[in-house]
């Protein structure tokens, strides 16, 4: 039997939501009034955990994030 992924802490999982609603890290923190390194840690901890490859990708050309394949699930 294989064992359950554990779920992800709701701070980290709402990060993550708000980063993408958003469509950047700056409009999220100021949002949610937080600093956009506190996101970065939240989905950084996301991502960890849930032992993917980063689920958000910012691209030098671009100031959006977009969502990487294992971000879509």
């Amino acid at each position: 039997m294989t064992a359950a992924m554990p779920l992800p802490l709701f701070e980290e999982l709402h990060y993550f939501l708000l980063v993408v609603d958003a469509g950047s890290y700056s409009r999220a923190a100021s949002l949610e009034q937080v600093t956009k390194s506190a996101l970065s840690r939240g989905v950084s901890r996301l991502e960890q955990e849930r032992g993917a490859a980063p689920l958000l990708q910012v691209r030098p050309a671009e100031s959006e994030p977009a969502l990487t394949a294992h971000g879509q699930w």
